[in-house]
């Protein structure tokens, strides 16, 4: 009996690992509460790097035990990594990548559960941040998300949660003090879910979600340039907004096979941004973003085989009313360039990976997985312009091909070294980049330990 559930808890390990193989920008964690990681919306873009795309959050469909009373149940995972990173014309960095969670999960009983929830990054990694303008190069991060969550067991077939929440990202800028970086912002809000299973068994798992969540998203460094020069300024904090994002996600789990399906949309009503018009001026519209999220995620692991697989493929639709127009450095406005839905693209991404089970001598098992990720984004309304400036009636497109390598070698039960390595070539047809990076060559590496209890 012992093997066996072992050998349940390696099949398990190794579904996990295949379906969060992916790179910068994308995530498939299996969190929590529904896979609402705002790392999912390429507007916010915040790389994941080590272990932050292989390891997801503890589940709380713990197995049931016969004993009375109240029970915590400590949860934790944490890694620690020395990296190597490289962007081409941007110089090299060694650093170090550090991820940990923990979750003390307070069981009153069979039927409720109690889940407070700590989760941390922080990394020194040379890398391009993409955000809704332009990729910008980064070196330090920190985030720091924290919730607190009540999950009732109806019965075998449903499942309600609710959850109140908050997250922190940081980014340390050059001659800036923690705290102070433009891109820094924190969330703070909550959301519920329903789970209904079809299938609830020990074999077998088949299940869809509905649920939601509101938050409020604060950049407390990033304000307007007008607001700078005036006290009745029309606008002030530009980046601010709440968020409303609802999911639809299914989910089915076998020995050997595993498919989850998502739909997440987020509409953004920003704060006091004002839509640009095409005079140049701000008009009385407030910005407002839809952003559609889809994805489905396989994998395998046939029967008879020495191998499995992974395949998971993304769709992302922003839809945006913001404009914007370029002076090009003029006082006059005759030369100006105004581009109507400047934010608005749909992008997609395929991944596909082979995950590799090694069974040693001691009865663990080391894992390598071998994985690649394609991207694509194209942009609705934004014109490529040349190195010099000048704008064509070309519309801007971004590609990437990222090609990464995932091993843990366990050294005992809870604790496993991991080397993680990945080589992303992105293009695109932008050729301006005075003020963003859109294409170049990135290197990360990174070995270190994790431990898990």
């Amino acid at each position: 009996m012992a093997k066996l559930n072992q050998s349940k808890r390696i099949t398990f390990f190794i579904i996990l690992c295949a379906s969060l193989m992916v790179s910068s920008g994308h995530a498939a964690e299996e969190y929590i509460y529904d896979p609402l990681d705002e790392r999912q919306e390429l507007g916010d873009r915040r790389p994941l790097t080590g272990l932050q795309e292989l390891t997801p959050l503890p589940r709380t469909d713990l197995p049931q035990v016969d004993d009375k009373g109240i029970r915590i149940i400590p949860l934790v995972d944490f890694s620690a990594m020395g990296t190597f990173s490289h962007v081409n014309d941007a110089g090299s960095s060694y650093g170090f990548d550090i991820n940990g969670l923990f979750s003390p999960v307070i069981k009153i009983d069979d039927k409720k559960y109690i889940i407070p929830y700590y989760s941390g990054s922080f990394s020194e990694v040379r890398q391009i941040v993409t955000e809704e303008e332009g990729g910008r190069l980064t070196d330090i991060i920190s985030n720091h998300n924290t919730s607190l969550e009540y999950k009732h067991v109806a019965n075998r077939n449903w499942i309600y949660r609710y959850k109140a929440l908050s997250r922190v990202h940081l980014v340390k800028e050059n001659n800036f003090d923690w705290g102070d970086g433009l891109y820094d912002y924190w969330d703070a809000g909550g959301g519920a879910s329903v789970e209904y299973f079809f299938e609830n068994t020990n074999t077998s798992k088949n299940s869809v979600t509905i649920g939601g969540e509101i938050y409020h998203r604060t950049y407390p460094n990033f304000q307007s340039l007008i607001s700078l020069s005036t006290l009745t300024a029309p606008e002030t904090n530009v980046k601010d907004y709440v968020g409303y994002r609802s999911v639809l996600r299914y989910n089915y789990r076998k020995k050997g096979f595993a498919v989850k399906a998502v739909y997440a949309p987020v509409y953004k009503d920003f704060d006091d941004k004002k839509v640009i018009t095409s005079s140049a001026v701000l008009g009385s519209d407030t910005r407002q973003d839809w952003y559609h999220f889809a994805s489905i995620d396989v994998t395998h692991f046939p029967e008879n085989w020495t191998f499995g697989y992974n395949l998971l493929s993304t769709f992302q639709y922003n839809k945006s009313n913001q404009n914007f127009n370029d002076s090009l450095g003029t006082l006059g406005i005759g030369d100006d360039v105004f581009t109507s839905n400047y934010f608005s693209y749909w992008a997609f991404t395929v991944n596909p990976s082979i995950i590799i089970p090694i069974r040693l001598e001691n009865e663990r098992t080391a894992i390598v997985i071998v994985g690649y990720e394609y991207l694509f984004r194209n942009y609705e309304s934004r014109n490529v312009q040349t190195g010099g400036g000048i704008y064509t009636t070309e519309k801007q497109e971004d590609q990437s091909h990222t090609i990464q390598l995932h091993t843990s070698y366990p050294i005992t039960d809870s604790i496993s070294a991991i080397l993680l390595a990945r080589y992303s070539f992105v293009s695109s047809n932008q050729e301006f980049e005075t003020f963003y990076r859109y294409s170049y060559d990135a290197l990360y590496a990174a070995a270190g330990l994790r431990f898990q209890y």
